[in-house]
C-alpha cells in the first residue's frame, strides 16, 4: 500500500485532469481496473461535468520584484480551477482571493473554486501577516479545456447478483489522509478480495472525483443499482485517530450491522456516529432521495476534524502503514461477517442432550457463577450454547443472534458451526 501512495503523492489532479488519468494508470498497475468517461459539459442530474483543468504557472510578488510564493515549489498556492490572471492587486482586494489557515500558520490550504469562475489563492498565514504593502503583481496561468470525467472500476463477480459497492475518491492533490489513504486501502482491499474464489456477495469499487463522481455514476447506473444491498465509503484512513464508523442513513441496514459488530469486537477507542449530510462525502450522494443505498462510511479521524485538513501538511508524514492496515483490516472483518452470516435451523425440540453430542459445557453465569466462582468472565462457552439452542430456530441469522445475545459475531458463529457438525442444526441456503 506505501508504495501505490508514494506513487499517488506527487501527481497533481482534480476533478477533470490528466493527472487524474495519469493516477487511475499508476492504479491499473497494481490492480486491474476498468476505467469509464463522461465528457465534459454532459448534463448530471441539475449538474455539469466540468472542463479538464490543468495548472501552468503562477507566483505572487512584490513590486520591488521579490517573488514571494511560487507555484512550482508550492501547488496549493492556485487554487484548482482558478481562472488566469495576471495583474496589480491593491493589498484589500488581493485579500479578497486569498486562503490562509490561522490555526497552521505555515501551512498552505486547498481552496478549490470548482463550480465558480473565478481565481484564489492559498499561502501560508505566517506570509499573510507580513504583507503590508498597498499592493502586490498575481500571476496564474491556467488551461480549461474538454476533457472527460473518469471513474476507476473494479468488478469482482460472486454467487449472488446482489452488490457490495466501494467508493472512494482521488481529486485532491497531494492530500495523503484526504484521501491517497481511502484509495490505497481500497485497492488492496480489491486485490485480497480478487484472491477469494467462494465470494457469495459481487463487489465492485469505484475510484471517483469527489461528488460530481459519485453523481455521474449514479447517473449512468440507475437500474443496476437495484442490485447494489449497500456498501462503504473509504476516507481518511491513514492518520493516528481511531476507526470511526459513521451510520448510514438508514442507520440499521446490513451495512451498519455488521460495522458495529466488527467495532464491538476491536474493544478499543473506535466509535459509532450518526448519519448527518452536512460533514462527509460521498457517501451523502448515495443516501439521498431518490437512490436511498445504505452507504456508512469509514474513516479514522473524520474530515475536517483534524488539524491538517485540506492542507499541504497533509502529507505522507501525517500518516503511516500500520493504521493503513489497521483500517484494512477493520474493512476486511466487516467483509468476513457479511460473507459468513447465515441462518441455521434446528433438528431439536427442547433442549438437546448436549453430553450425548460431545459438546456440553457448564454454564458459569451470575456473580458467583452457577457451577463455578468464577467472576468477570465476559464470554462463557456453557451460556453461548444455551443461546444457540434457544434463538436458533431458522427465522434468526447468526448476526442477529450476535446482537440480540452481546457476544461476538465471531463466537455466535463459530458455535453454530459446532452444533452444524453435531447435526443439531442445519445451514439454510444463503439468498
Amino acid at each position: 500500500m506505501w508504495e501505490l501512495a508514494e506513487t499517488l503523492m506527487p501527481i497533481y489532479r482534480t476533478l477533470v485532469s490528466p493527472g487524474f488519468e495519469e493516477s487511475l494508470r499508476c492504479i491499473n498497475e497494481y490492480l486491474s481496473i476498468n476505467v469509464k468517461k463522461y465528457s465534459s459539459g454532459k448534463k448530471i442530474f441539475d449538474w455539469t461535468i466540468p472542463p479538464s483543468w490543468i495548472p501552468i504557472a503562477g507566483y505572487l510578488k512584490d513590486l520591488k520584484g521579490n517573488r514571494l510564493i511560487d507555484f512550482k515549489d508550492e501547488p496549493f498556492f492556485i487554487a484548482p480551477y482558478s481562472i488566469s490572471v495576471n495583474g496589480i492587486f491593491r493589498r484589500k482586494e488581493l485579500f479578497k482571493h486569498t486562503a490562509t489557515l490561522p490555526h497552521l500558520p505555515d501551512a498552505v490550504p486547498l481552496c478549490p473554486v470548482y463550480y465558480d469562475r473565478n481565481w484564489r489563492i492559498g499561502i501560508p498565514h505566517s506570509l499573510k501577516e507580513k504583507m503590508n504593502d498597498e499592493e502586490y503583481r498575481v500571476n496564474i496561468n491556467t488551461k480549461f479545456e474538454p476533457g472527460s470525467l473518469c471513474i476507476g472500476e473494479c468488478y469482482l463477480e460472486g454467487k449472488s447478483e446482489k452488490e457490495i459497492l466501494i467508493t472512494t475518491y482521488l481529486c485532491h492533490p497531494h492530500e495523503a489522509n484526504d484521501n491517497i489513504s481511502g484509495v490505497v486501502v481500497a485497492t488492496e482491499l480489491f486485490k485480497i478480495l480478487k484472491k477469494i474464489t467462494n465470494l457469495f456477495y459481487s463487489y465492485r469499487l469505484i475510484i471517483i472525483p469527489e461528488t460530481i463522481g459519485s453523481i455521474t455514476y449514479l447517473y449512468h447506473h440507475r437500474k443496476e443499482m437495484k442490485n447494489v444491498i449497500g456498501g462503504y465509503a473509504i476516507t481518511c484512513v491513514g492518520d493516528d485517530g481511531h476507526i470511526t464508523f459513521k451510520k448510514s442513513w438508514k442507520g440499521d441496514s446490513l451495512m451498519d450491522r455488521v460495522a458495529i459488530a466488527t467495532l464491538n469486537e476491536r474493544n478499543d477507542q473506535s466509535k459509532v456516529i450518526e448519519y448527518n449530510p452536512i460533514s462527509g462525502s460521498d457517501e451523502r450522494q448515495f443516501n439521498a432521495p431518490g437512490f436511498r443505498v445504505s452507504m456508512p462510511t469509514i474513516m479514522r479521524t473524520p474530515p475536517a476534524c483534524f488539524r491538517e485538513y485540506h492542507s499541504s501538511f497533509d502529507d505522507l508524514q501525517f500518516i503511516n502503514e500500520d493504521n493503513l492496515v489497521d483500517s484494512l483490516q477493520f474493512i476486511l472483518h466487516t467483509i468476513d461477517i457479511l460473507e459468513n452470516n447465515c441462518t441455521y435451523i434446528n433438528n431439536y425440540k427442547t433442549e438437546p442432550f448436549l453430553s450425548g453430542y460431545g459438546i456440553f459445557q457448564k454454564v458459569r453465569w451470575g456473580e458467583y457463577g452457577v457451577f463455578h466462582k468464577e467472576a468477570k468472565i465476559k464470554f462463557d462457552v456453557g451460556s453461548l450454547n444455551q443461546i444457540i439452542i434457544h434463538e436458533t430456530d431458522g427465522k434468526q441469522d447468526v448476526l442477529s443472534i450476535a446482537e440480540k445475545s452481546n457476544y461476538p459475531f465471531s463466537m455466535v458463529e463459530a458455535c453454530s458451526r459446532k452444533f452444524e457438525k453435531a447435526g443439531l442444526v442445519a445451514r439454510l441456503e444463503k439468498v
